[in-house]
């Protein structure tokens, strides 16, 4: 999937926040310098990427504007998994995106079976082409 505005956020200095919250929604929050610039949360990860891409590019707009209004409130995440990114938001793991030296460095936050945590990292043109590249990167531990 290609998101124009998550694209541009980055190259504006967001950075890219995603994570699962209490309730099981896959959520991403685009921030720079403390201020959040663009938000999406859904039942799956795809969507909740879609619905920042759009809040940026509206110019950012308060929860309550968009969440009840423009798209339902979920009570709680779903249990399907949609693809790999999404069953690795479900498992409770993250990542960060920013820009940096002309593409996309995607983060993957995770914690391996000997709980030590642990990052994997992928950088590319594009979002996903960076997220590709991290999930098949080794993994450092930290």
């Amino acid at each position: 999937m290609e998101f124009k505005g998550i694209s541009t956020a980055l190259k504006d200095g967001c950075r890219l926040c995603a994570f699962r919250s209490d309730e099981g929604l896959r959520v991403i929050r685009l921030e720079r310098t403390g201020h959040l610039n663009g938000y999406g949360e859904h039942l799956h990860i795809e969507d909740a990427l879609a619905h920042a891409n759009e809040d940026y590019l509206a110019g950012g707009r308060r929860y309550e504007e968009v969440y009840g209004k423009i798209y339902p409130l979920h009570p709680c995440g779903g249990h399907e998994i949609t693809s790999l990114l999404d069953g690795w938001i479900k498992d409770g793991f993250g990542f960060i995106a920013s820009w940096e030296n002309d593409e996309v460095v995607v983060e993957l936050q995770g914690v391996n079976r000997f709980l030590f945590s642990y990052v994997k990292i992928g950088r590319g043109a594009t979002l996903d082409d960076a997220i590709d590249e991290a999930f098949n990167a080794k993994e450092i531990i930290r």
